[in-house]
C-alpha cells in the first residue's frame, strides 16, 4: 500500500536550521515538523495571492456589480 506522505530531502542555510531549532523548541515540536507547517503556511499564503490576484483581475474586466438582494432576486426567479 503507498504511504499517504511523502519525504522531501532539503538542504537549508546555517542561519535557517538555527531558527527552526528555536521555533520547534519553543512550540515543543521536532524540527521536520515546524519546517512542515511553514511550508503548509507559505502554500496556503501562496494561494490567498494568486486568488486575489485573479479576482482583481476580473472585477477590473467586469466592473459591473450588483448588489446582494438583486443577485438573490434573480436566483429566485431562475427557480
Amino acid at each position: 500500500m503507498p504511504a499517504l506522505t511523502k519525504r522531501v530531502n532539503l538542504s537549508l542555510e546555517v542561519n535557517v536550521v538555527k531558527d527552526l531549532e528555536m521555533l520547534a523548541k519553543a512550540d515543543n515540536k521536532s524540527v521536520s515538523t515546524v519546517a512542515k507547517e511553514l511550508i503548509i503556511k507559505a502554500l496556503e499564503l501562496n494561494e490567498d495571492i494568486y486568488l486575489a490576484n485573479l479576482a482583481e483581475q476580473l472585477e477590473s474586466e467586469n466592473p459591473e456589480t450588483i448588489s446582494h438582494e438583486e443577485f438573490w432576486n434573480s436566483i429566485e426567479k431562475d427557480v
